[in-house]
């Protein structure tokens, strides 16, 4: 969901809005990065979308973690945004 005050464009660019993630091992380090997830469309504040994402296994990965990221801009969770953590079996 799209909590700011700034429409997510859909395009390529610098400041295109995709879903990030990573892959951690249990002290939280990153392993790997995943591929970004594209939007469908444009999400206006207050609006919200879904996405698919595969996540890979990866040796010593225990978490998946996801947050928006502005490309070439900043990831959401440096401006305050609280990412999400799962566990990985």
């Amino acid at each position: 969901m799209n909590a700011g005050s700034a429409t997510w464009r859909v395009g390529a660019g610098v400041g295109t809005v995709r879903l990030g993630g990573r892959l951690l091992d249990d002290t939280g380090t990153s392993i790997s990065e995943l591929d970004r997830a594209e939007l469908q469309a444009d999400v206006p504040p207050g609006g919200s979308c879904m996405l698919t994402v595969d996540v890979p296994s990866a040796a010593g990965a225990r978490h998946a973690k996801f947050d928006m990221v502005a490309d070439r801009v900043a990831w959401f969770e440096d401006r305050g945004s609280e990412p999400l953590v799962l566990n990985l079996t």
